[in-house]
């Protein structure tokens, strides 16, 4: 179980309080049976509540027996990993992984030895999603760990600059032309270094894309299409420091704008340079993760999770998956 713990303001005097709750948007016309009555308190603790799910409140003030109601507001208590069927309920392409849920950790790349404990090699996560594009160690050397973060109270898997790395042997994205990122991370040197790659190096690779720290304060993601530099890639590049909650929704379809949002911490983030040129659908690749095919790139960075999802993903979407990266694993 966890706990809400709502506060208010109020004008004047009040008798009391009633509490509502619902798992969906209420009606002030037919109000559900209040959670809690005769409150006379400005705040209330729901310590009924369970992860993975929006809940819906309002309050309702009592002063000579008549009763004004409140606007209404949502607590979104959903993980990644509760997420992961809501995002997939139509069987899209794609991948989600929540790095704070241990159970779909493996210390072996065949699954059959559960992670339990920070400090163990981690060569096996399970894609979420039900396309089973589950994330690998490359070899049984590479595999990053399992750390705690004490401060945010999550779990997450390290990647240490220098042998880790993982991947998805093959992300079929074949035809796909609209695609949405979102990936919770913080760097810790300020090198260049991929963060995910499709193929072993886009540049010669036509359908791939990359999303990755340039060195600096810099971060880009970029799709490769045909002919050369600059003329065959579309590219955006956004300024951050360390890491955060980052999302990108791409439609290298259009004519303009291809990557249509590049966010940062829930805020659009003024994109520095950008390139939109050749319309050349995704291909089906291994996904790298923790650096480039070829072992260079290396990222040494904290991975909370990572989404790939082969469509746009709707407003009310990208805030709910927002909420929670940064609610958990913070800017």
């Amino acid at each position: 179980m966890s706990t809400v713990n709502l506060s208010w303001s109020a004008d004047g005097v009040i008798d009391s309080y009633n509490i509502y709750r619902s798992a969906s948007p209420m009606n002030v016309a037919s109000l559900p049976t209040p959670l809690a009555t005769g409150i006379t308190t400005k705040s209330y603790s729901d310590n009924s509540m369970n992860m993975g799910s929006n809940y819906y409140y309002r309050v309702g003030s009592i002063k000579a027996s008549v009763e004004k109601v409140s606007s209404e507001i949502r607590v979104n208590l959903h993980t990644i990993s509760s997420l992961a069927p809501l995002l997939f309920a139509s069987a899209e392409k794609g991948a989600i992984f929540d790095f704070n849920n241990l159970s779909t950790m493996f210390q072996d790349i065949a699954g059959t030895i559960p992670v339990t404990a920070v400090g163990q090699d981690v060569r096996k996560v399970q894609d979420l999603s039900g396309n089973g594009n589950h994330l690998v160690a490359v070899n049984s050397g590479t595999a990053p760990k399992l750390a705690y973060d004490s401060i945010k109270k999550v779990y997450y898997i390290y990647f240490d600059g220098s042998t880790s790395m993982m991947y998805v042997p093959s992300l079929n994205f074949a035809g796909v032309t609209k695609f949405s990122l979102f990936a919770s991370i913080t760097r810790e040197l300020t090198t260049a270094q991929v963060i995910c790659e499709l193929s072993s190096n886009y540049n010669n690779n036509p359908g791939s894309f990359i999303f990755n720290y340039d060195a600096g304060n810099a971060v880009a993601f970029a799709t490769r299409g045909s002919g050369s530099y600059p003329t065959g890639y579309n590219s955006a590049t956004i300024t951050s420091s360390v890491g955060g909650t980052f999302s990108v929704i791409t439609d290298i379809a259009l004519s303009s704008n291809k990557i249509k949002n590049f966010r940062l911490n829930g805020v659009d983030k003024t994109i520095n340079s950008k390139l939109d040129n050749s319309i050349v659908a995704i291909s089906s690749y291994p996904l790298y993760v923790g650096g480039r095919g070829d072992g260079t790139l290396k990222t040494k960075a904290r991975y909370y999770s990572l989404v790939v999802l082969a469509r746009l993903a709707s407003t009310s979407e990208i805030q709910q998956l927002e909420e929670v990266q940064f609610r958990d694993y913070g800017g």
